[in-house]
């Protein structure tokens, strides 16, 4: 399923040999127009409308770009190109999503506090193993910072294992589950728990490797809270195509999803609802799509 049609092409390549958009092409392409026209309809900033307005034009052009590229690419420079591009248009989404983000609901990021407190509230007033525990705390950390390229990471396990004719697969699991956290942003608007001060729950203390997170955060995050965790939804997604085709690499990856997941909860990125959502729609889509 969800594989690439074969690509020919030469340097008289013409349009009408052009292959079929794949999956991820169209599947942006929509992506990007819903999200533009949220942003004409709902109530927002006239600054935050033109932005996702515009983001979300660049990213309709990057597709266009892509599914043209064997025109002027050589087959396997046009096929690499349409397999890797995905992995920037996630980032790009994300950003256009978040400019659908104005001011957070106040009852429902107090629901999401107050779950957080019951869930975790008794753990972070008792032996506080993880707040306490250099080794725990710094591999939490770690973990967050994981997430960041496990995506790709996940993709070019798969060529390395001469899957890359899957990577329309990939994408088939790994966008809707990952879109899905995108579009309800402007549904579900709450800070990141990271930014409050939760009731019952102390502040995580700063490490060096905290700070590193938390400047990725303030230079390449929205501010805005993604209900579902959208890190989690992506991460584990990428994880379950390659369990599909490798049990080994597959289960390596799984176990790091489920680190990422944990750790964006015990560390404050994202309320355990987030994380437990994210973690369901990766398995949802999963299964949806096999």
């Amino acid at each position: 399923m969800g594989r690439h049609l074969p690509v020919t092409v030469n340097q008289n390549c013409g349009l009408s040999d052009l292959p079929n958009m794949n999956f991820a092409e169209w599947f942006n392409i929509i992506f990007f127009s819903v999200i533009s026209v949220f942003a004409l309809v709902i109530p927002l900033p006239r600054n935050q409308r033109i932005l996702a307005c515009a983001i979300g034009s660049f990213g309709i052009a990057v597709c266009l770009l892509m599914f043209y590229s064997p025109a002027f690419l050589s087959e396997k420079a046009s096929l690499n190109l349409r397999n890797w591009i995905p992995v920037m248009l996630i980032f790009i989404a994300y950003h256009q999503s978040g400019q659908l983000f104005n001011k957070p609901r106040p009852k429902f990021q107090a629901l999401l506090l107050k779950l957080d407190n019951y869930l975790l509230g008794g753990f972070y007033r008792g032996p506080e193993v993880v707040r306490s525990n250099f080794f725990l705390s710094g591999l939490f950390e770690i973990s967050y910072l994981v997430c960041y390229p496990l995506v790709p990471a996940a993709l070019g396990a798969l060529t390395l294992i001469n899957l890359q004719d899957r990577a329309d697969e990939f994408w088939i699991v790994v966008l809707p589950s990952t879109y899905v956290c995108y579009a309800l942003i402007p549904f579900f608007p709450a800070f990141p728990p990271r930014l409050l001060d939760a009731v019952g729950i102390r502040p995580v203390p700063d490490s060096r490797i905290r700070a590193i997170n938390i400047w990725i955060l303030r230079h390449a995050s929205i501010q805005a809270n993604t209900f579902p965790s959208a890190h989690v939804a992506a991460c584990t997604s990428a994880s379950l195509v390659l369990l599909r085709h490798d049990v080994w690499i597959g289960t390596c990856f799984l176990c790091v999803s489920l680190s990422i997941a944990a750790s964006v909860v015990m560390r404050r990125y994202h309320y355990t609802a987030d994380a437990i959502l994210g973690i369901a729609i990766s398995f949802v889509t999963y299964i949806l799509t096999a």
